[in-house]
C-alpha cells in the first residue's frame, strides 16, 4: 500500500531538516562530547561525568557563573526599570512620538562588537572623552576612576554600556504594552481621585504583567549569550572579574582546546537557561489560570 503523506507535513520536510541540521545535532554532538576527555590535538577518551564534576571544583567556572547571574540580574532589573520609565515618558507624549521612538532604537541596530569598541575607547582613563568630562567637571570625583581597569567598575562598565544598547528594545516591547491598554480602568480611577502611583501599580502593572514577563524572558535570552562586551571591552580581566561563562566557554573550547569540559559547561548554562524560562513560563500560565 502506497503511503500517502499530506501536503502540509511534506512542506514541514526542509524546516525539520535545517532546524535538525543547525540546531539537534549540535547540541547532541556537544552533548556526546561531554562525556569525553576531548582535546583537539590529543584524541579523545571517554571519562563519563567527569567533566561534570569537575566543574563543581573549577574555581574559574564557580567565578565566571557568579559573575553571569550579577550581569543577568542587572540586566534585567536596569532594562526593565529603564525601558519601563522610557515607554511610559512616550506614552504620554501627544505629537512627536514616532521620532523620538525612532531616535531611541538607535542604538538597537549598532553591531555589539563596534558598540565594545566603542565603549572602550571612550573609557580609557587616559585617552576616553568620558573620564576627561569627569575630570572637568565636579561629579564626585568620577574623574578618578578607572573605568576599564578597576575591579570594582570594570563589571559596572559593560553593564552600563549593555544597558544603552538593550533598553530601547524592552521599551518599544513596553510601549507596544502600554499603548494597547484599555483606557475604562483609567477613567475610573481618575474619577475617584486615584494619584499617578496608583493607577500606575494597581492598573498598569497588572494589566501589562504578561507583556513584562516576556520582557524579562527576552531580556535573559538576549543577556545570557552575550559575550561581546566581556571580551571586547575588558576581555574578561581585570583578573576575570568581568568574565562571563560564555566567554569561559570559548576559551576553554578554542584557545584550550578542551572541547570536552567546554561542552559540558555549554551544556550547564543551557540548562540554567531553560530552567529561568520554565520558571518564567509556567508564572505565566499559572497566572492565566488563576
Amino acid at each position: 500500500m502506497k503511503l500517502r503523506i499530506a501536503l502540509k507535513y511534506k512542506l514541514l520536510i526542509p524546516f525539520v531538516c535545517v532546524v535538525g541540521g543547525l540546531l539537534l545535532y549540535p547540541l547532541g554532538y556537544a552533548a556526546w562530547i561531554s562525556f569525553y576527555d576531548y582535546n583537539i590535538g590529543l584524541g579523545k577518551s571517554f571519562v563519563r561525568f567527569d567533566n561534570y564534576t569537575a566543574l563543581t571544583q573549577n574555581f574559574n567556572f564557580v567565578s565566571c557563573l557568579r559573575v553571569t547571574f550579577i550581569f543577568l540580574s542587572a540586566a534585567v532589573v536596569l532594562q526593565l526599570l529603564v525601558g519601563f520609565s522610557i515607554a511610559q515618558l512616550i506614552n504620554r507624549v501627544k505629537s512627536g512620538r514616532n521620532f523620538f521612538r525612532t531616535l531611541l532604537l538607535t542604538p538597537m541596530f549598532c553591531a555589539p562588537v563596534a558598540v565594545g569598541l566603542l565603549a572602550r575607547f571612550m573609557l580609557h582613563s587616559e585617552l576616553g572623552v568620558i573620564p576627561f568630562l569627569f575630570k572637568q567637571l565636579p561629579f564626585f570625583g568620577l574623574g578618578n576612576i578607572e573605568w576599564l581597569s578597576s575591579p570594582k567598575y570594570a563589571l559596572l562598565s559593560i553593564i552600563l554600556v549593555q544597558l544603552w544598547q538593550g533598553a530601547p528594545f524592552a521599551m518599544i516591547l513596553l510601549l507596544a504594552g502600554l499603548e494597547s491598554l484599555p483606557q475604562d480602568p483609567y477613567e475610573a480611577a481618575q474619577i475617584d481621585g486615584a494619584s499617578v502611583f496608583v493607577k500606575f501599580w494597581y492598573i498598569t502593572v497588572p494589566l501589562m504583567k504578561h507583556i513584562i514577563a516576556i520582557t524579562i524572558l527576552i531580556i535573559i535570552l538576549d543577556t545570557i549569550k552575550m559575550f561581546e562586551y566581556s571580551y571586547v571591552i575588558t576581555e574578561g580581566g581585570p583578573g576575570n572579574t568581568t568574565e562571563i561563562l560564555s566567554l569561559f566557554i570559548y576559551r576553554e573550547a578554542f584557545r584550550n582546546f578542551r572541547m570536552g569540559s567546554a561542552s559540558a559547561m555549554a551544556w550547564v548554562l543551557l540548562l540554567i537557561m531553560l530552567g529561568l524560562i520554565l520558571t518564567i513560563f509556567f508564572a505565566i500560565v499559572r497566572r492565566k489560570e488563576l
